[in-house]
């Protein structure tokens, strides 16, 4: 049996500054994650001198000035700060991002008609209005069919009739009436979204950050398979750990699941995790001979609300830093929102040969050109906001705080938030 006063589970961002501020205060801790390396879905993959991360991770910061405040470790020389400029593809069309902010670029009668739709829109919302009635309620029926409801829908793989709207107001907030009024009878160049530049950095892609956090941070690998909260140990496959706390940021259903008590109410407290859902990402990774084509040169992110196609992003690698692809080649990411409880290595290879063939039908892209294909597929990557999540997700962490184990993190918290929420989620342990 291992003695450890504070057991960390999962080595992403949270887990990773979880153990940077228990070396700090000189505080006891084991950190285990199942992977050899540690950083989760915050990492970067090397093929061929082309650098791919799991798709986009990028750092939006509002608590720090600067990634250097985040960790010593930090090489401030190898950051910068990047203005995101990012447009929607819609009927052949290049409209800059957010759509709701910029009708002006779909023509003056169609900026003109979207416009009149927001403003007859109701802009009521009630305690059960899902997601979908949010939209068109707030932005107005044109919008949200041409551009809200079906992009998100291919996001998140549901319906959004089924999806509620807590747990969405810092990332959907309600619409700026002035903005976009100025956006449907001007043209716009600046980007009205909370996300308008980040830090990135210079080389190596994003597995920086984690490089960074992970400095002295010593970790076991192994799968934690079940924890007695009551007597308070966790086991894995090879090992047997007896702890006093939990800072965890594995999915909460995975942590509830594994989580056994003889306290039959807690028991049925933590099989609630059967009630929470979540969609999962497949990112496609490319690298291209030759440059990105000429409309392409400067974006860093194209979004997709059309539904005949299977994806809804496309980020540009070698926009963000021209060192993640070879000189003269591109590099690019793709995003195709799944159903997690139906992924499977068919959807997958068939998802694939789709998206192959749709990005060519662009007129962007040539497959003859592809250099490099790597692919990875994200686990939970969003939160389904449905009418079970709130309570059963508050009442599962709460009744887990009781035995003190934090589940905390994007994950842990079983919620939508940003790496620097990952990140200061580790830092506050609050138990």
């Amino acid at each position: 049996m291992i003695e450890s006063k504070n057991l960390i589970l999962g080595g992403g961002l949270t887990g990773l500054a979880a153990a940077q501020r228990l070396l700090e205060k000189k505080e006891q801790y084991t950190l285990i994650d199942k992977s050899n390396t540690l950083g989760g879905l915050t990492r970067s993959v090397h093929i061929d001198d082309y650098t791919f991360d799991y798709t986009g991770h990028f750092l939006h910061l509002k608590e720090f000035n600067h990634p250097k405040e985040i960790s010593n470790s930090i090489d401030t020389n190898n950051w910068e700060l990047v203005y995101k400029k990012s447009c929607c593809f819609y009927k052949g069309q290049l409209i800059k991002a957010p759509f709701q902010y910029n009708l002006f670029d779909l023509g003056e009668e169609k900026a003109s008609k979207f416009y009149n739709s927001f403003l007859n829109a109701s802009k009521e919302e009630s305690e059960d209005s899902s997601l979908e009635d949010y939209f068109v309620n707030f932005f107005g029926q044109d919008i949200s069919n041409a551009f809200l409801i079906p992009y998100n829908e291919k996001l998140l793989g549901i319906d959004l009739k089924k999806l509620g709207t807590k747990g969405l107001n810092r990332f959907f907030p309600h619409p700026n009436q002035k903005l976009i009024h100025e956006g449907a009878f001007s043209q716009k160049t600046n980007d009205e979204s909370y996300n308008s530049k980040f830090w990135y950095p210079k080389r190596n892609g994003i597995e920086e950050l984690v490089k960074a956090l992970s400095t002295n941070v010593n970790h076991h690998k192994g799968k934690v398979t079940s924890i007695d909260i009551d007597n308070k140990i966790a086991y894995t496959e090879e090992n047997e750990y007896s702890y006093e706390n939990i800072i965890s940021s594995i999915p909460l259903p995975e942590l509830a699941m594994i989580s056994n008590s003889k306290n039959e109410k807690t028991q049925k407290i933590l099989d609630q995790y059967k009630k929470l859902h979540s969609s999962a990402t497949l990112g496609i990774n490319i690298g291209f001979k030759g440059k990105l084509h000429n409309d392409l040169k400067d974006l860093h992110w194209l979004y997709f609300s059309e539904r005949k196609y299977i994806f809804h992003r496309i980020g540009f690698y070698s926009n963000f830093n021209k060192t993640l692809a070879p000189t003269n080649n591109s590099s690019i990411y793709i995003e195709v929102g799944l159903d997690n409880n139906q992924v499977d290595d068919v959807i997958i290879s068939e998802t694939i040969e789709k998206v192959l063939t749709q990005i060519e039908q662009l007129g962007y892209f040539e497959a003859k050109n592809i250099d490099v294909l790597h692919t990875t597929i994200m686990r939970n990557s969003y939160v389904r906001f449905d009418e079970n999540w709130e309570h059963v997700v508050r009442s599962i962490r709460a009744e887990l705080k009781a035995y003190n184990i934090l589940s905390t993190g994007r994950y842990g918290r079983w919620d939508y938030t940003s790496m620097e929420d990952s990140i200061l989620d580790g830092f506050n342990q609050r138990f």
